[in-house]
């Protein structure tokens, strides 16, 4: 029976060490409470500054920066960059750009004439073949009329007219002189037409710094677009001055410069001969005007002889081509 009074009993269990308590001399272990997280670590929340739903404001791909806009100006030229009127729309405050530059007409003919003058040799031996070829078909032609005219007798008999056929010694010379002179002047025509298209060939040698002889003149070779350039022009005009005069001088005026561009600028086409002519003629209208009078006048001068005109073909070929170069600031042969 314990007494209630011992203080012994104030210690329930006295006299024995309970289970918790450590031996005697070590310091006793402080509780370990597992309930409670550490508050620095909690897993279930992120942290704020790590936020992967939510983009950075600095990089928003779906919004373009207000920086660094799409240029306007490149789809929707209205907005701040308006075309500039005066340079692409002529007539609001500059002229149209020009293709062409100018040429002076007087210094151009002259520049033809001074080429003749050169190689006058070589131009009188080329000129000479179609004339010469002209001048014995003439011969042939009046040689053949004469002798039928001849052959046969005419005069008045008994108050009557009377006429006798020529004789067959006068038709066979009759008809061969006719012969000739039909076949001489289609030769000559070809040769004529050759020597159109030699003279144009030969002054792009010339103008290309190289020489030449009188049978360049007749060498066919890279004449073709020349050919086609020269027999539309020639078809042109002669349409148009059939059915209105003025039509055909105008046509005359504008392609004047065609068959020298096909032969300077052989790299283009057939239809750019005529473009470009068409061109230089409307941005120099005074000169070419000025140009073709003269050409027209001299040359209806020199059509009084016949070897006049041939001679003078090389002359305007020059003139057209020293104009074109002086248009496009090209140098020309020194002569």
């Amino acid at each position: 029976m314990t007494n209630p009074f011992d203080p012994q009993n104030d210690n329930p269990g006295a006299g024995e060490q309970p289970q918790s308590m450590p031996p005697q001399g070590q310091q006793p272990q402080q509780p370990q409470q597992p309930a409670q997280p550490a508050y620095p670590q909690q897993p279930t929340q992120p942290a704020y500054p790590q936020q992967p739903a939510q983009p950075a404001y600095p990089q928003q791909p779906t919004q373009p920066s207000y920086n660094q806009q799409p240029n306007p100006g490149a789809q929707q030229p209205n907005y701040g960059q308006a075309p500039q009127f005066g340079a692409q729309q002529p007539g609001y405050g500059a002229p149209a750009a020009r293709t062409f530059g100018t040429f002076d007409a007087m210094e151009s003919l002259s520049f033809g004439a001074r080429m003749l003058g050169r190689d006058v040799v070589q131009w009188l031996i080329a000129g000479a073949i179609p004339a010469v070829v002209m001048i014995v078909a003439f011969i042939f032609g009046m040689v053949g009329i004469t002798a039928m005219s001849d052959s046969a007798t005419s005069g008045y008999s008994g108050g009557y007219y009377t006429y006798e056929e020529p004789s067959a010694a006068g038709n066979i010379l009759g008809g061969v002189g006719l012969g000739v002179f039909m076949l001489g002047m289609v030769v000559a025509s070809a040769l004529m037409i050759i020597y159109s298209l030699g003279v144009y060939r030969v002054s792009a040698l010339v103008f290309n710094g190289q020489s030449f002889t009188w049978k360049d003149v007749y060498n066919l070779k890279g004449t073709g677009k020349l050919f086609g350039v020269i027999f539309l022009t020639a078809l042109a005009v002669n349409v148009g001055m059939m059915l209105c005069i003025l039509p055909g001088m105008v046509l005359a005026f504008l392609l004047v410069f065609a068959p020298a561009f096909a032969v300077l600028e052989p790299g283009r086409s057939l239809g750019d001969a005529f473009s470009r002519s068409l061109t230089l003629a409307k941005e120099n209208v005074g000169p070419t005007l000025i140009l073709v009078l003269l050409s027209a006048v001299i040359m209806w001068i020199a059509s009084m002889i016949i070897i006049g005109s041939v001679l003078l073909a090389p002359v305007f070929a020059f003139a057209y081509g020293h104009a074109i170069r002086r248009a496009q600031n090209i140098p020309v042969p020194a002569v």
